[in-house]
């Protein structure tokens, strides 16, 4: 495997959360939030695999930022424990010449979705809650996904976007978050009738 590759970074990934563990119990409210996080990052982690046998570098490295973007926040909030790889940011020379219209459609359509799912849900813990506080640290790190990341590419600008986004539907499957409009832009179950 080639150090600082796309792979090493999937194969990091994928170790930390085979090691990651948990102290809630099966059978309890906040058992089935971990179990629910468990099969977001599982499911991401594995369609980056089946992206990566299509050679689809695009939709592998969205979706392996969106699983690190759910484990870092379930880390945060307690729900695992562990540690995760740094977040890798590749250059756009890294994928196909072929593959750059798609990466700047869907960095594009997953900023516009981003922004959208943002201004789609409210805080739902009250003030003063310590969930509230994490309620706001989880938001922010939706809001400045470039902030504390200089990015220089589409490529990077993809993953972060899909990173930060990883946190908002980690905190909204947690309870975190009431969505108010567009339920659509969720990966989690909602009221059909919004």
């Amino acid at each position: 495997m080639n150090p600082g590759s796309l792979e090493q970074y999937r194969s990091d990934l994928s170790l930390a959360y085979s090691n990651a563990g948990s102290f809630q119990l099966p059978k309890t409210p906040l058992g089935a939030v971990t179990a629910g996080i468990r099969e977001m990052i599982s499911s991401y982690l594995t369609d980056s695999e089946v992206f990566y046998q299509r050679e689809d570098l695009v939709n592998e490295y969205a979706a392996l930022l969106y699983a690190h973007g759910w484990f870092d926040a379930a880390i945060y909030l307690g729900y695992l424990t562990g540690l995760t790889p740094p977040i890798y940011l590749p250059e756009d020379k890294s994928i196909p010449c072929d593959q750059h219209e798609r990466l700047l459609e869907k960095r594009n359509r997953y900023e516009l979705m981003l922004h959208d799912a943002l201004g789609s849900i409210e805080i739902a813990p009250p003030s003063g809650s310590p969930l509230y506080t994490a309620a706001v640290y989880i938001r922010k790190k939706g809001e400045d996904v470039f902030l504390n990341n200089p990015v220089t590419g589409y490529m990077q600008e993809l993953g972060l976007i899909s990173y930060g986004y990883g946190w908002i539907d980690a905190g909204l499957r947690a309870g975190l978050f009431n969505i108010v409009a567009n339920p659509h832009l969720f990966t989690t179950e909602t009221d059909p009738d919004l």
